[in-house]
């Protein structure tokens, strides 16, 4: 009997409470100037659509448009790299073989047209001085023949003249005469070789000390980025030593995935 009294007891408290608690609560209060919802809308908003007045959709910023084709610009991002301006990058190769004695710039250094970068000790010198040598004196020598073939000439232009010499041998002093003049001018040809060699060395032909180091010099002026060779390091032709770049200005390589290549146009514009 007392169980079933206390039972009851507790049923009444929770119904009373739970009550209490529903009297007790308050609607959100809406945003000041808001209208007040029509029964319309709450009926909208039970289904799968809703609906605005003019009032609630000027509150809410909403704008509306007659459907319509249209062409739209729609942005490909990509991801890229800033790299060298490969038109205003030189890279400094070797073209000789040999020891680096001396390595004068280091990656950052801003050089400009003509500062020495390295000095580089070969054999190619004293190639080219001898060759040099070889061509000055074989250029006397064409030219001593030559001397002598042109007295020989005039000497028998004078018996011929005096009927001593005969026609066929007045020819062959020409012949020789033609042909000597001819050495003079390939001796020549030798020599201003021999001295482009040594120009392309860096050395002077009229000044040539056979222990002349090689001097790698800039070709143009920008910003060292790149350094392949340490003293005492050994070179040959075509190795590179050097790469020098003007970094005001620089490419951008980005990476479109192929299926987006189509849709590039030349002048687009880019953001970076």
């Amino acid at each position: 009997m007392n169980t079933g009294r206390m039972m009851i007891l507790a049923f009444s408290l929770v119904m009373a409470l739970s009550a209490c608690g529903k009297k007790g609560e308050q609607p959100t209060p809406a945003p000041a100037g808001t209208p007040a919802p029509t029964a319309s809308q709450g009926e909208a908003e039970s289904g799968t659509t809703l609906q605005l007045t003019a009032e609630q959709a000027k509150y809410a910023k909403l704008q509306s448009a007659e459907v319509a084709e249209r062409e739209m610009m729609a942005p490909i991002e990509a991801t890229g790299r800033v790299t060298l301006n490969e038109d205003r990058t030189i890279r400094v190769g070797s073209f000789i073989d040999g020891k680096v004695l001396k390595v004068r710039a280091k990656v950052g250094d801003r050089v400009r047209e003509g500062q020495v970068l390295a000095e580089i000790h070969t054999h190619d010198v004293h190639e080219a001085g001898a060759n040099l040598a070889q061509a000055r004196a074989g250029l006397t020598q064409a030219r001593t023949r030559a001397s002598f073939a042109r007295t020989s000439l005039e000497r028998a232009e004078r018996l011929f003249q005096s009927k001593a010499l005969s026609k066929q041998d007045l020819d062959r002093a020409q012949v020789e005469r033609d042909s000597m003049e001819q050495e003079v001018v390939h001796a020549e040809a030798e020599l201003e070789r021999a001295k482009g060699h040594l120009e392309l060395l860096g050395l002077d032909p009229e000044t040539l000390n056979y222990d002349a180091s090689v001097v790698i010099r800039a070709p143009g002026g920008g910003v060292i980025m790149q350094r392949e060779v340490t003293p005492g390091s050994s070179v040959n032709p075509g190795d590179s030593l050097f790469t020098i770049s003007d970094l005001s200005q620089v490419w951008v390589m980005a990476e479109v995935e192929e299926k987006r290549l189509s849709e590039l146009r030349p002048g687009a514009p880019v953001e970076v």
